[in-house]
């Protein structure tokens, strides 16, 4: 228990650490971790320890709780929380002391320091690069790990590998490829996936692909890479269909951009070869070009973090947590961002309308680097101020805020949506909607 970390608001007070508020300054002390004050209030990902071993988890070593159920009346918490991902199974033998627990912690620290200073870590495995690259997501420090292979039996014998998961570690990404690494090497390119039943001939058509692993979508991109093949003229789509090698010389400058910020797609349509680079982009440019609201929000997708995420101001953590580390977003400090969300809503659910929900996915994936369920939180955002999660103005009218969160409410209500983060949302909409009550003593 320590003291509170207040920072003044206009209803109160309010402390950043424990994420509690007051009308008054506080008597008791702060438990240094968000608490809530129901059960119906704590995230599905919580646990008690209990809960926990009854699932066969632990809590990480040298990691503290993260969060605790504390009732308002309440001195002292009554349980410490835990976050299930970052659980580990409680019969795996783990080292309270020594050169184990010395070298899980250097490895957490180094992670946390690369993912801070967007460094990439390279590691060599049998004469191959592995480069691990900090992914900046909203929340989590999370890595991707990319390697070009040669050498390969089959008729793929050089290609560029990206994971298409983030690992908590840059040692995890690394060593997630490295697996994958052993099996091209022994075995080449295979040809039968989990998705499709003939990978050789879609490779030969596009020059890339998604290799799902696991039916959890674990796994990797891959990129037919013949880059000392050069073509210096399109001469050959006059006398029938390029090969492997000319798509690539003639793709590698399009390739090269796909998932990297501030691209804009649409300023390709006027160059026949790019309708050929893969049929995400194809089936994108089917749509109209977007106004330049959209555009924007689109643009930033790449970086891999929500680009209106806002981190709460003067936080402290006493440990070191994987989810307690945020980064501000590209729009966060933009005063017409409630413009340009709204319009990048309008652009997607067009969208969505048109292509369907996993062509869209795939869009979203192989164009723009980013996940679904990142989408989602800009679509219905569970975090920043009471407007945003509300999906309203700043402004707005005591019965359009009225009628935005009885609509949220009817769409994310536990009872009614099944999804796992059904009930983090509903609690962050009923948060948000007291925030808004509070502040304007409805």
């Amino acid at each position: 228990m320590t003291k509170h970390n207040l920072t003044k608001t206009d209803y109160g007070c309010y402390c950043t650490s424990c994420r509690w508020k007051w009308r008054t300054p506080p008597a008791n002390q702060c438990p240094g971790v968000p608490r809530f004050g129901r059960w119906v209030d704590v995230p599905d990902y919580l646990k008690t320890k209990s809960e926990l071993f009854k699932a066969g988890l632990k809590p990480r070593e040298n990691l503290g709780p993260d969060g605790c159920l504390q009732p308002p009346n309440d001195k002292y918490p009554r349980y410490w929380l835990y976050d299930e991902r970052q659980a580990i199974p409680k019969h795996k033998p783990t080292s309270d002391s020594g050169e184990d627990l010395a070298k899980e912690k250097a490895i957490a620290y180094e992670a946390k320091r690369l993912w801070e200073s967007k460094e990439i870590y390279t590691e060599t495995y049998k004469g191959t690069a592995i480069s691990a690259l900090p992914m900046v997501r909203a929340k989590f420090i999370s890595f991707k790990a990319r390697a070009q292979v040669r050498g390969l039996p089959g008729e793929f014998d050089c290609v560029e590998v990206e994971t298409n998961r983030s690992l908590a570690t840059h040692i995890q990404a690394v060593q997630f490829t490295r697996e994958f690494l052993d099996q091209l090497l022994k075995q080449g390119v295979p040809n039968r996936t989990l998705d499709r039943e003939n990978l050789h001939e879609y490779l030969r058509q596009w020059g890339g692909g998604l290799i799902r692993l696991q039916d959890s979508g674990a796994g990797f991109y891959i990129r037919v890479n013949c880059d000392s093949v050069k073509v210096e003229s399109n001469d050959f789509w006059d006398v029938g269909a390029p090969t492997t090698a000319q798509k690539t010389g003639l793709f590698s400058p399009y390739t090269s951009l796909l998932a990297k910020p501030n691209v804009n797609y649409w300023s390709w349509s006027s160059h026949p070869e790019s309708q050929q680079v893969c049929p995400e982009l194809s089936l994108l440019l089917t749509l109209p070009e977007p106004n330049p609201s959209v555009r924007q929000v689109l643009e930033a997708l790449p970086e891999g973090k929500d680009p209106f995420f806002e981190p709460e101001k003067n936080s402290h953590h006493s440990r070191l947590n994987f989810s307690t580390f945020s980064t501000r977003g590209r729009f966060a400090l933009r005063e017409d961002k409630y413009k340009l969300r709204s319009a990048f809503i309008e652009w997607h659910e067009a969208a969505q309308s048109q292509l369907g929900i996993e062509p869209l996915n795939r869009i979203y994936q192989v164009l723009y680097g980013t996940s679904w369920e990142l989408i989602e939180e800009i679509l219905t955002p569970s975090s920043g101020e009471w407007w945003e999660v509300l999906g309203v103005k700043p402004n707005a009218s005591k019965a359009e805020v009225k009628k935005a969160y009885r609509r949220l409410v009817g769409m994310f209500h536990p009872d009614i949506n099944k999804s796992v983060k059904a009930h983090e949302r509903a609690v962050a909409i009923n948060r948000a909607y007291e925030q808004y009550q509070e502040l304007y003593q409805i």
